[in-house]
């Protein structure tokens, strides 16, 4: 069960079930009839994904349910102790024990539990406690049988079998390197779609590489190889609290603990507030961030690099391995072109605009959500994951869909000049970001919103705001001398929204839309679509395509979608001389068939 969802098991397939307030509970025998789709979410290229997730988990579908029948109440010793919990208000013990309201969030305390650490320390610490009164062998049988209790108890959760397959392993392999080779290749057979996920990597990679390393000289390795996996996984590393990684590891195995201690016991042991202190003291460090998310070439260099530091000791790997975390650090310092982002934000605006060879981007807008907090969930994430060091903010209104993110935007990056009134001219960077209509004045805040219009090589760029079709006409037939090659649909594909005039006066070659999925507005409007279409422009939205990126280069234009859509766009100037080679040769072919026919003749 989660936050919103619960996760339905029939067989061998997992699905992912919405309903309008669920009484199904753990373990519940439930009959209901859905539509299945693909599990569809926030996709941005650069940051961790709720889809992403869910295939890690097996899951790769998702269902609308309104009418659902319960056909038997679940009776499992985990649905007992869930219910007692429950009960109780003990809600960080059902996150420990259930992953109860967990998903998966760019978070550091998500990335400690996930990776399955404090199993590890329960069955430690009870193998801990039969070893004061058995000897080894009989310890190791005891704490085998104690854990495969435990994890029946739970349905064997993916720590749980991560934990058990190790000590059958220790049970039947003296060798370290059989043992560890014996846990990965069941955990793998068992649980394939795993291996992508910070549950399989964390563990068996930290087992691995502990093949190779002294007991007393781990400590580099160990840490560099949580670093990648955190900038592989959500594109940024808080380094203080990577560095304190063993010691919250340590605290949210002592919860772990006592949450299952107290499914045992009649009463509450304030177990919510010591999650509560622990949580503040995780707060309360100034973090350190190293941003960049570490690709999945980079991510095997450096796990071959602390690999073969392991072995041999030489400190040359450790300063190639800080170099490379470096340069990886300030990505955006050399990308080589620039880049217009239409960030998937759902039911809003955003769009990141990066420059050549710099860390210092512009939003246009920064979305907004009253279900999500856009700015730290996606856009502070997605820059950190960009290696973005500052970023500049233009407003086109003040609508929550525009500017809602904005707060948390500034509390959490360094934002420099933010712009809400309409302006002139914006320089940053070098390039000039115009409002055609700054002087013209509107009683609607929509259609008063900053307009932006901007070239970037020999692509132009135009971005509407909320603006109505009669503020449309108004810049078209006073501004007919832009040149636009892609259009930002104003209004979020609305039906009062891109008008005739506008289209046929700047005839764009692509359109932008930003709509969220299932919004109640059923953004785009067909009729806008299709006239878009019908001036043969082909249209982008995030609904369907997710994040949509142009990469400006002089010659040409290369676009992505997040969905997986992609291609080159030949600039303006390259299809007129293109056209003109083409007359060139097609007028000698006529010149070259008439001297033919007089030779003939």
């Amino acid at each position: 069960m989660r936050n919103g969802y619960q996760i339905v098991t029939s067989g061998l397939s997992k699905v992912l079930i919405y309903s309008k307030d669920p009484m199904i509970g753990l373990d519940d025998y439930v009959e209901f009839e859905t539509e299945y789709s693909e599990i569809s979410s926030y996709d941005n290229f650069e940051v961790s994904t709720f889809p992403m997730w869910a295939k890690g988990q097996g899951i790769y579908y998702q269902g609308n349910v309104n009418n659902y029948r319960i056909l038997k109440k679940g009776n499992s010793i985990r649905r007992v102790l869930f219910d007692q919990h429950l009960n109780k208000g003990n809600s960080r013990a059902l996150q420990l024990l259930f992953n109860n309201g967990l998903d998966s969030d760019s978070d550091f305390r998500y990335f400690i539990t996930h990776a399955g650490f404090h199993v590890t320390f329960l069955v430690g610490s009870l193998r801990k406690f039969y070893g004061r009164y058995y000897y080894r062998r009989q310890a190791l049988e005891y704490t085998l049988i104690t854990a495969l209790f435990l994890g029946a108890v739970f349905q064997f959760s993916y720590s749980w079998l991560r934990v058990v397959l190790g000590l059958i392993g220790e049970r039947f392999f003296e060798s370290r390197r059989d043992r560890t080779g014996f846990q990965a290749c069941m955990l793998m057979l068992a649980k394939p779609y795993y291996i992508n996920t910070v549950a399989f990597l964390i563990p068996m990679g930290l087992s691995f590489l502990n093949l190779f390393c002294e007991e007393n000289s781990s400590v580099f390795i160990r840490y560099a190889f949580l670093t990648i996996c955190q900038l592989r996984f959500y594109g940024y590393c808080d380094m203080v609290r990577m560095r304190l990684f063993s010691l919250f590891s340590r605290a949210a195995s002592v919860l772990y603990v006592g949450a299952m201690i107290t499914s045992l016991l009649p009463f509450s042991v304030g177990l919510n507030t010591l999650s509560a202190i622990l949580l503040e003291k995780m707060d309360a460090f100034i973090p350190f961030f190293i941003n960049g998310r570490v690709s999945l070439i980079l991510f095997w260099s450096i796990f071959y690099l602390l690999s073969e530091y392991a072995v041999k000791r030489d400190r040359t790997y450790v300063f190639v391995i800080i170099g490379l975390l470096l340069i990886n650090s300030h990505q955006s310092v050399l990308n080589a072109c620039y880049r217009v982002t239409f960030l998937d934000i759902g039911q809003g605006d955003c769009a990141v605009i990066s420059f050549p060879f710099s860390s210092r981007g512009l939003l246009i807008d920064t979305g907004g959500s009253y279900y999500k907090d856009v700015g730290h969930d996606i856009l502070v994430p997605y820059l950190r994951a960009r290696g973005f060091s500052s970023v500049d903010v233009i407003i086109s209104h003040e609508d929550y869909d525009h500017a809602g993110g904005l707060n948390s935007l500034v509390r959490e990056f360094r934002v420099g000049n933010v712009w809400f009134e309409k302006q002139d001219v914006i320089t940053v960077k070098g390039v000039n970001f115009i409002d055609p209509l700054y002087r013209y004045s509107y009683d609607d805040i929509n259609d008063n919103s900053q307009i932006t219009y901007f070239r970037l090589q020999n692509m132009g760029f135009l971005f509407l705001g909320d603006i109505s079709i009669k503020v449309e006409e108004d810049l078209a037939n006073d501004f007919n001398q832009l040149e636009v090659d892609v259009l930002k649909v104003a209004h979020h594909g609305s039906a009062t929204s891109s008008g005739d005039v506008l289209l046929s006066t700047y005839r764009p070659r692509w359109a932008v839309i930003s709509a969220g999925r299932n919004n109640r507005f059923n953004h785009p409007a067909d009729e806008v679509v299709k006239r878009l279409t019908g001036y043969g422009i082909k249209v982008l939205c995030t609904k369907e395509d997710h994040a949509v990126e142009f990469m400006v280069f002089r010659p040409f234009t290369l676009y992505r979608t997040a969905a997986g859509r992609y291609g080159i766009i030949p600039n303006k100037n390259d299809i007129i001389m293109l056209s003109s080679v083409k007359c060139f040769f097609e007028n000698n072919k006529m010149i070259n068939q008439r001297i033919m026919k007089k030779r003939i003749s």
